[in-house]
């Protein structure tokens, strides 16, 4: 019995990594198709979004690899100078950097309060 339980664990953390990429790739290709009309305001809002939801559904893990890929993303094809890991000018790094420490601040709480709920839910 334990070694079903242990493979039924390791298929959903494979469904969710496979699912993570998924949702990633449509993300980006959603920015991608609103880029005329953003250019470049908000270039990681999407990605936190998609993060947040994985997170909430499939775990830490999950939430920050998303986070990360779709971070260095925008960064790339969003942030000026575009398609390329140039130097942006002082407000881009600005902007992104705060929106990083805030996105990754924001997944912490949700993993720390669904880690609590879990061990709340196994005591009781």
């Amino acid at each position: 019995m334990p070694t079903q339980i242990f493979s039924l664990k390791k298929f959903v953390l494979y469904e969710g990594f496979l699912l993570g990429i998924i949702s990633t790739i449509i993300v980006f290709a959603i920015r991608f198709e609103l880029q005329f009309l953003l250019e470049d305001k908000l270039p990681l809002v999407f990605f936190s979004i998609n993060s947040v939801i994985l997170t909430f559904r499939f775990g830490a893990r999950i939430g920050f690899a998303s986070f990360a890929i779709g971070s260095v993303l925008s960064f790339y094809s969003f942030v000026p100078p575009y398609n390329s890991f140039g130097m942006p000018d002082y407000w881009h790094l600005q902007y992104f950097a705060i929106k990083l420490l805030l996105s990754i601040l924001i997944l912490s709480i949700i993993a720390t309060i669904q880690k609590m709920l879990v061990g709340f839910a196994e005591h009781h």
